[in-house]
């Protein structure tokens, strides 16, 4: 009913895949026959059929039906260009906003690899100190046996601090110093 609604009376039809691919044939031998045909895949479906027959006491005007045809026609021209503007404007829209996205897109890259840049940088910088620092401790080589003998000599004088005669203190003091004096010799000499 509603593809007849919307060819015979110009009604709207509320689902247009109701009218996809439908038309409207006629034929005039004798009567008038109307045909709704869909094509679907190629294949011309005949939807039904109306058949005005001839009869001369009734007057049918065709004009009036085309007059209303064409106003459909020129009504359906005028919002077909509306939406082709619409659509125009539109697709302006979509590419501003497409190329203001790869500017954005563009930015973020350049910053990330500004960033990445800066912190390999730093990075490296903290690698090279450490890598100073340790070369710096492996220059220094301290020998095991003059720092205990430091140690030893230190925690001596303290507990020899404590107790008013240690008449050793004096002994331990040089030896504590000659050993000092051979362990510098030794590390000019490169022995």
């Amino acid at each position: 009913m509603a593809v007849v609604s919307h060819f015979l009376l110009q009604q709207p039809v509320s689902k247009p895949s109701l009218i996809e691919g439908v038309r409207l044939v006629y034929t005039l031998k004798g009567d008038l026959q109307l045909s709704f045909r869909q094509d679907v895949q190629g294949i011309k479906v005949t939807l039904g059929e109306i058949s005005l027959p001839r009869d001369d006491d009734f007057e049918f005007n065709p004009f009036e039906w085309a007059q209303a045809s064409a106003q459909a026609h020129a009504a359906t021209l005028q919002e077909l260009a509306q939406l082709k503007s619409t659509a125009s404007s539109e697709v302006d829209t979509i590419a501003k906003l497409n190329a203001q996205l790869d500017d954005f897109i563009k930015a973020k890259n350049e910053s990330e690899t500004a960033m990445l840049q800066q912190f390999m940088e730093l990075l490296n910088e903290k690698k090279r100190k450490i890598r100073d620092q340790s070369r710096l401790l492996a220059g220094a080589k301290v020998d095991r046996t003059v720092g205990e003998s430091r140690y030893l000599f230190s925690v001596y004088i303290a507990n020899a601090s404590r107790s008013d005669d240690c008449p050793s203190i004096k002994k331990c003091t040089a030896q504590s110093s000659r050993i000092t004096k051979v362990k510098a010799q030794s590390s000019r000499t490169g022995c």
